[in-house]
């Protein structure tokens, strides 16, 4: 985990408690196909994480299920980018392999998009 321990200890305990368990699945488990970058790291999937829970939790009042996707599209965005700059279907090639992730690893259920 990158944020620091003073900033998580703030957090209210649905977000906190959210954000150290979706860290550390994405730490442990997923792939980042761009490890060198110089910004779309897991770095910024945790930031962005932090602040789509937040976002969620004390804006918008979502709820487990809608916390979960939250959670999902955060870790996983990034994974498949290919370079920095405007890398297009990145986001699509992610989705791809959260499907197939999902599909492999029992442990995480997919979550179909809503529309």
């Amino acid at each position: 985990m990158r944020t620091p321990q003073y900033i998580v200890e703030t957090l209210p305990e649905q977000v906190k408690n959210d954000f150290l368990y979706w860290t550390e699945y994405m730490e442990n488990n997923l792939v980042f196909h761009l490890p060198d970058s110089e910004w779309h790291t897991k770095g910024h999937c945790e930031r962005v994480l932090l602040y789509a829970l937040l976002i969620g939790v004390q804006v918008s009042g979502c709820g487990r299920d809608e916390l979960r996707a939250l959670a999902h599209a955060s870790i996983f965005h990034d994974t498949c980018r290919q370079d920095d700059f405007l890398d297009v279907e990145h986001g699509a090639r992610a989705a791809s392999y959260y499907m197939k992730y999902c599909e492999q690893n029992k442990d995480l259920v997919f979550l179909e998009p809503a529309l």
